[in-house]
C-alpha cells in the first residue's frame, strides 16, 4: 500500500517544477521584451550620433568653398537604413537700405540635403546651416554663415542647387559640391548702407528667426515659412553668394 505523504510530496514537487519554470519563462519574456527595447533605443541613438557627425563633416567640407575658396569637395556619408534626399527649395533675399530708398534686391534659390533619421526626425543642411528637426520644432546644430557684431555685418549665401529632387535610401551615398560662381552682393565699408534685410523663406524659418535674432537682427514672423530679419547701424557691410551645384552619387 502506498504511502499518502509520498504521493502529497511528488505533486508538491511537480507543482513546484510548474511554478518555477513558468516564472523562468516569464522572467526570460519580460527580460527579452526589455532588452530587445532598449537596444533598440540604443541602436537608434547610436545611429543619430553617427548622423549627425556625417553633418558636421559635410557642413566643414562645404565651408571650405565658402571660406576657403576652394572648388568642390566630395563627402562620403554612411546612412545606414535612413534616406538621404535633396529637398524643396527655399529662398535667401537681401534688400539694402542706402537712407533714401531700397536697393540691390537679390533673391537665391537654395536646395537642402536632408536626411530622415525616423518618422519624426531629420537633419538638415541648409544655406550653410544644419538643422535637426521633429515633429515639435528643432535646434540650429551648425550655425549659418552670418556674422553681425556692433560694426561688421557679413552675410554668406551658399546656394546649393541641384536637377530635381534626388532620393537615396541606404548605404554609403557620396555629396559632391562644385562651385560654378561666386557673387560679392556688396562690399560696403563707406557706409554707403544704413539697413540690410535677410528674408528666409524655408520650413525652417522658426529657426533661422530665432538665431538670427540672438546674431542682433530684429526678426519679424515667422509667418507661413517666413521669416524677415533687419540689421541697422553697422560700419561695413558684406554680403557674398556662392553657387553650389550638388549631386547625391552611390
Amino acid at each position: 500500500m502506498a504511502d499518502a505523504s509520498t504521493g502529497d510530496r511528488a505533486v508538491s514537487e511537480v507543482i513546484g517544477y510548474v511554478l518555477v519554470f513558468g516564472l523562468v519563462l516569464t522572467s526570460i519574456g519580460l527580460v527579452s521584451g526589455v532588452g530587445i527595447g532598449v537596444l533598440e533605443d540604443v541602436r537608434s541613438a547610436e545611429q543619430n550620433r553617427n548622423a549627425e557627425t556625417a553633418f558636421d563633416v559635410l557642413h566643414d567640407n562645404m565651408a571650405q568653398l565658402h571660406t576657403e575658396h576652394a572648388p568642390s569637395r566630395a563627402t562620403e556619408m554612411n546612412i545606414g537604413d535612413s534616406q538621404l534626399r535633396t529637398g524643396d527649395n527655399v529662398t535667401v533675399r537681401v534688400h539694402l537700405y542706402d537712407g533714401s530708398s531700397w536697393d540691390n534686391d537679390t533673391s537665391y534659390t537654395v536646395r537642402p540635403v536632408v536626411q530622415r533619421l525616423d518618422e519624426e526626425r531629420n537633419l538638415v543642411y541648409e544655406a550653410g546651416a544644419v538643422f535637426r528637426t521633429n515633429r515639435d520644432g528643432g535646434l540650429v546644430v551648425s550655425d549659418p554663415p552670418v556674422l553681425s557684431s556692433d560694426d561688421n555685418v557679413h552675410i554668406t549665401i551658399p546656394a546649393t542647387r541641384s536637377t530635381g529632387t534626388v532620393s537615396v535610401s541606404g548605404g554609403t551615398v557620396l555629396v559632391r559640391s562644385a562651385v560654378t560662381d561666386r557673387d560679392v552682393v556688396v562690399s560696403d565699408t563707406d557706409g554707403t548702407y544704413q539697413t540690410v534685410v535677410l528674408n528666409v523663406t524655408s520650413p525652417r524659418a522658426d529657426r533661422w528667426h530665432d538665431h538670427l535674432e540672438e546674431e542682433g537682427f530684429d526678426c519679424s514672423g515667422p509667418a507661413g515659412g517666413v521669416t524677415e530679419c533687419q540689421r541697422d547701424s553697422f560700419s561695413r557691410l558684406y554680403v557674398t553668394a556662392h553657387e553650389i551645384d550638388l549631386s547625391l552619387v552611390r
